[in-house]
């Protein structure tokens, strides 16, 4: 079963780690480190599963 409140959360958690994968690839163009980018990225590909598992109908775990 879906709730808002935790869809809103998956959507600003995507919103959030588009915003951070932006920041780390200029940050790569200057001349930064690969492994900021990495970190955002895999943090984005986690942001988009759980979103889809909302999505799914996933039943919210309370224990």
């Amino acid at each position: 079963m879906m709730f808002w409140t935790d869809l809103d959360a998956a959507y600003d958690e995507v919103h959030n780690a588009r915003a951070a994968v932006e920041k780390a690839e200029v940050n790569y163009s200057r001349g930064g480190g690969t492994v900021a980018l990495n970190v955002a990225n895999k943090r984005l590909a986690d942001a988009y599963a759980d979103l889809r598992a909302i999505n799914g109908g996933r039943v919210r775990d309370l224990r």
